[in-house]
């Protein structure tokens, strides 16, 4: 799908947003977070971004190979044999640039907005290395559950220990 993007900056930030658009949110106050598996990390947002910007852009020389080999690569300029895929190898190669590189993350950033109320805001869950702990706020055997990390928790700490039931 990302091969019919437009070959522009904006083309490939729908390409980013496409691939990467669930890993990373902009919060004013806090700037990039990214989701690192475990939670949005504030930390090494940069790098992730980074990392994610440049397999997007380098992920187009893929787009116009599969075009290529599909049915849907059709002629453009039928006198000069150009092809659709031809046109994408070529904004492959231009995207690479430091300037088509360094502004993915402010022409994605209005899409991938959040406020900074949404994040950590239960206070009866915590986050640990290998999942996340919720408590109940009644006396029984079972006020403690233990789930698996999920973005939509929307979590940025973590404690540096596992949780072991049998501990």
């Amino acid at each position: 799908d990302c091969a019919f993007h437009p070959r522009t900056d904006l083309g490939n930030s729908k390409r980013f947003i496409s691939r990467y658009g669930d890993s990373f949110l902009y919060v004013d106050e806090l700037g990039w977070l990214a989701w690192d598996g475990k939670r949005w990390n504030r930390h090494e947002a940069g790098a992730i971004m980074n990392r994610a910007i440049h397999d997007t852009v380098e992920s187009i020389v893929r787009e116009a190979a599969a075009l290529k080999e599909s049915s849907h690569d059709y002629l453009v300029d039928k006198k000069n044999d150009i092809w659709q895929s031809g046109l994408l190898f070529d904004w492959a190669v231009k995207s690479q640039s430091n300037a088509h590189v360094s502004c993915l993350a402010k022409l994605v950033q209005p899409h991938l907005t959040a406020s900074p109320d949404s994040f950590d805001m239960d206070p009866m869950a915590m986050n640990v290395e290998n999942g996340t702990l919720r408590f109940a706020k009644h006396d029984t055997e079972d006020y403690v559950s233990f789930h698996p990390h999920r973005r939509e928790d929307r979590m940025t700490k973590i404690t540096p220990v596992a949780w072991d039931p049998a501990a």
